[in-house]
């Protein structure tokens, strides 16, 4: 039998968490089926798949590690607190020697292990970009009107970029980068709402705010949802076809992956007659492997009636499959 442990992180523990993963799933004490990584709330997850009796073990490795584990439940958080009480074993990355190469430095240690240099090229790269973007802003009669403009339109990178590029922005630029989204998120589903075939064009743009990592890092409005509850409108009401492409989008929230899938099998099986066409195309299309990794971090909080509608779509593609 196989059991789940669900590790949870800080994004800037990131790099260091993936080095740690990938050394535990070499890892032959572990015997690790299945690494999933994303994001679960307001706090970056791991969903690691192990045989029942390599539980132990596991969680010894991942507390050594210093990486937190969430418990499921009262019999699950017994054996964490047990581990927890026992003296810690070895870690995978010894931060003495870190400190020996490195002395006097108090970066974290991830950091210093994994953090990318920028070579002096790139960085002439991106000074002239930004000195450009400045002079092209000063060139149309400062910034006021063109931002207000920018909130109307929608342009939250526009703003994004101002921000970004000159240290004197008006103190009200914040909000105004946040009425921006919130704009661009309304106009797009407006847009395909009231037009077919604008619709793909309004997903795209709409899943480029879900994948945006300094949205995702906005604490004050929940625009992944807002955006993801809009793709999922536009998809299942204006075109259900494309329900199939949000499943395979890569780099956005697993949940928005999870969600257009149980969508999409509301629409076949909870109608009738079914619609054979959308579900051979979906049977035929879906990307079954990467839909389960992102359902793997989901499962938490899928509620149990949705999880039957997931599973129906996926068994069916199964058994499909094997035809």
């Amino acid at each position: 039998m196989l059991t789940t442990i669900q590790a949870t992180f800080d994004k800037s523990k990131l790099r260091y968490v993936k080095a740690v993963m990938k050394k535990l799933k070499l890892d032959e004490d572990t015997n690790v089926k299945r690494i999933s990584m994303g994001q679960l709330f307001n706090e970056m997850t791991a969903c690691i798949i192990v045989p029942e009796d390599k539980l132990r073990i596991t969680l010894q490795i991942l507390i050594a590690n210093d990486i937190m584990i969430y418990p499921f439940d009262s019999e699950y958080k017994k054996v964490v607190d047990e581990i927890m009480r026992q003296p810690k074993g070895e870690s995978y990355y010894q931060k003495s020697s870190i400190d020996k190469a490195s002395p006097g430095i108090k970066e974290p240690f991830e950091k210093i292990l994994f953090e990318p240099k920028i070579s002096k090229k790139v960085k002439k790269s991106l000074t002239e970009k930004l000195d450009a973007a400045v002079k092209s802003i000063e060139q149309k009669g400062g910034p006021d009107n063109m931002i207000d403009n920018y909130v109307k339109e929608g342009n939250y990178k526009a703003i994004k970029n101002w921000i970004q590029n000159d240290p004197l922005h008006n103190k009200d630029a914040i909000a105004k980068y946040i009425q921006a989204i919130r704009n661009y998120i309304i106009i797009n589903k407006r847009k395909g709402m009231n037009n077919s075939a604008y619709v793909d064009t309004a997903i795209q743009n709409l899943s480029e705010v879900v994948a945006d990592e300094e949205i995702k890092a906005i604490t004050s409005e929940n625009f992944i949802n807002i955006a993801s509850e809009a793709i999922l409108t536009l998809s299942s009401e204006i075109n259900p076809e494309s329900l199939i492409d949000v499943i395979n989008l890569p780099n956005v929230s697993q949940k928005l992956n999870v969600m257009a899938a149980i969508k999409l099998s509301e629409l076949i099986f909870d109608n009738n007659p079914l619609d054979q066409n959308l579900l051979a195309l979906a049977a035929k299309q879906i990307n079954k492997r990467y839909l389960l990794l992102s359902y793997d971090v989901m499962e938490p909080i899928i509620s149990e009636i949705n999880k039957i509608k997931f599973n129906r779509l996926i068994d069916y593609i199964t058994a499909q499959r094997k035809v």
